[in-house]
């Protein structure tokens, strides 16, 4: 929700991690099992990507690489600015991921 409120408001996503820090209240800040959240800037794929990695030990590593969750936001204009969001993760079981992200 901050998020899609940033973009009502500049026009754009937070370019970068110090921005997306900058927006960090209660609502948005991480709990006590995310390492770090990392933001992505504009890319082919997506305007934004958010990575939020999990502390060690969090959950089952099922690929012994980096192990995080993101969404990604990508912006379509037409008759208006809509937001269209997108879920995965890497590391982690597909069980474990909200219902609506495909893995």
């Amino acid at each position: 929700r901050k998020l899609s409120e940033y973009y009502m408001v500049n026009s754009k996503f937070p370019p970068n991690t110090e921005e997306m820090e900058a927006m960090k209240t209660t609502t948005l800040s991480a709990p006590e099992f995310v390492r770090n959240m990392v933001v992505e800037p504009k890319s082919e794929d997506h305007e934004v990507m958010i990575k939020v990695f999990l502390k060690d030990g969090v959950v089952k590593n099922q690929t012994g690489g980096e192990q995080f969750i993101y969404v990604a936001a990508d912006t379509h204009t037409g008759s208006g600015y809509a937001v269209e969001w997108s879920c995965g993760g890497a590391g982690i079981e597909t069980e474990l991921l909200p219902e609506d992200c495909p893995g």
